[in-house]
């Protein structure tokens, strides 16, 4: 597992108390009047959820292969990379506002068109619709969601980037498993003491990137001056 997958694994298991506000109520009517069938239709749930993930990180990660189409351009998105992790941690502390413009943005561009079919795959009554609803709310405006999306661009690689928004996905897992298959969570992911440790984590870890890539920038700068003075 790399640094990037890392990263948004820890990212998906700090901010298990926000994907329950946002995607919680969805989750509980997935096992609503299901009692026998409530596991399978849940886990249909969550791995609609994922693909959505893994996909929109296929499609970001080609896009960042396409902007990184020079070595500097290529440190440009590493750097933004190291800066949204930085935003993660600031996030999880409570500074809810660093990401809530891209929630705004994403609510207006993305979720309103989809809304209409979202509505219609509601109630869920099998495992198509389970997993079509599970897709879509893959698709509502998550500042985290979105965060984890503008890191998986700068891997500036199709697979990283599917893998990071998997490995994400994957961190989101146990707290939303907990509400579709047990009607509530493990204490553990909602303590604040390991939500800011996981997000002083994910600060310092951002700030260590990014030193690394000004560090290089700075080594590339120093040597083409002096190739520049040999010639």
């Amino acid at each position: 597992m790399n640094e990037a997958m890392l990263a948004a694994l820890l990212f998906g298991l700090a901010g298990s108390t926000h994907c329950l506000s946002m995607c919680g109520g969805i989750a509980m009517a997935v096992t609503a009047g299901h009692e026998r069938a409530n596991r399978w239709l849940a886990l249909s749930y969550n791995f609609g959820r994922l693909s959505c993930y893994a996909l929109l990180g296929l499609i970001v990660g080609y896009l960042g292969e396409l902007i990184a189409f020079s070595a500097e351009a290529g440190l440009a998105l590493r750097l933004l990379a190291a800066v949204l992790l930085i935003a993660m941690g600031v996030y999880l502390l409570g500074f809810k506002q660093v990401l809530g413009w891209l929630e705004k943005l994403g609510a207006k561009v993305i979720w309103q068109p989809l809304r209409p079919l979202a509505r219609k795959v509601l109630p869920i009554r099998n495992h198509g619709t389970s997993l079509m609803a599970g897709a879509l709310w893959g698709l509502l405006p998550c500042g985290m969601v979105y965060t984890a999306l503008a890191w998986s661009t700068a891997s500036a690689s199709p697979i990283s980037g599917s893998l990071t928004m998997l490995a994400f996905g994957l961190g989101t897992l146990p707290a939303m498993l907990g509400v579709g298959l047990l009607g509530s969570v493990g204490n553990w992911f909602k303590t604040p003491h390991v939500r800011r440790l996981l997000a002083v984590i994910l600060i310092l870890f951002g700030t260590f990137n990014a030193f690394q890539q000004l560090a290089k920038l700075t080594v590339d700068t120093v040597d083409k001056s002096h190739q520049h003075h040999h010639h």
